[in-house]
């Protein structure tokens, strides 16, 4: 073999190791850190003494972050700069987010972390019955929140009289005085509200339920598939042994910013 064959050849060798050396790196590269937002939502969180949120479903991700090797905190931000962020940013998330038909294709998708029902709701004792959503379509008035799950379900349903409001407390007084004729809320946030303005739900009746579904840890749509089934696996990792039921039962127990409404949290199926 002449000398210009064997020097050719080291460097064919060389960019050999080389191309392995780095796909080596690659394979051992930690995944890329994932921003994770939530909302601060009184119904969900308590603040400790030290000032520090505290939650069921805040402690459930903080484990699902630890498992999945994602160490950056927990940001708390407004819902509507969350769900912005989150919707445009790559490798980011949001929880707890309603999966719902309009919003499937907006976000990518782990859980569910926890059940709940939406529906209409009147003053007890009082008008309208409601007998479908048809007929709650030609009622005066509906008050909903702001991008909640409620308000973007029933506008897609071509509701016109929705009263559309910054907070659910909002709603709440605008009902009981009789402002509007329903108010449009959920099980996992309706009994806090209440109890934020001095009310109950002794003074409510469900008129109608008109959604039953699941809350998610939603992930910016650019967030690759693989990274995705990551944290899903981790998830389930943590449903199998027990992780997610005893995080469950602790906060349930402690009647402080539980898991689900009425221990919702963690079943097989959506009551």
């Amino acid at each position: 073999m002449t000398p210009g064959r064997q020097q050719g050849g080291g460097v064919a060798r060389l960019c050999s190791l080389l191309v392995l050396a780095a796909a080596g790196h690659a394979l051992a590269a930690p995944p890329r850190e994932v921003q994770v937002f939530t909302d601060y939502d009184e119904h969900s969180l308590v603040i400790d003494e030290t000032g520090n949120p505290q939650g069921c479903l805040l402690d459930v991700v903080a484990e699902l972050m630890r498992r999945a090797g994602n160490r950056s905190p927990v940001q708390i931000l407004p819902w509507s700069r969350a769900l912005h962020l989150t919707r445009t940013t790559a490798y980011a998330a949001l929880f707890p987010v309603t999966r719902t038909a309009e919003r499937e294709a907006q976000f990518r998708w782990v859980g569910p972390l926890s059940f709940e029902v939406a529906g209409l709701y009147r003053r007890r004792g009082r008008q309208p019955q409601v007998s479908d959503l048809e007929a709650a379509k030609h009622l005066r008035a509906i008050a909903v929140t702001h991008s909640w799950y409620q308000h973007e379900l029933l506008a897609g349903k071509g509701f016109r009289n929705l009263e559309v409001l910054t907070t659910q407390e909002q709603g709440i007084r605008m009902l009981l005085a009789g402002r509007v004729d329903l108010l449009a809320a959920d099980s996992s946030t309706l009994l806090g509200s209440l109890r934020n303005i001095g009310h109950t739900m002794e003074e409510l009746d469900l008129a109608f339920v008109f959604w039953r579904g699941s809350n998610y840890l939603a992930f910016a749509p650019q967030t690759p598939t693989a990274e995705v089934a990551r944290w899903q696996a981790a998830l389930e990792r943590m449903k199998a042994d027990g992780t997610m039921r005893a995080l469950s039962a602790r906060w349930e127990q402690s009647g402080r910013a539980p898991c689900g409404a009425a221990g919702t949290l963690f079943r097989a199926r959506p009551p």
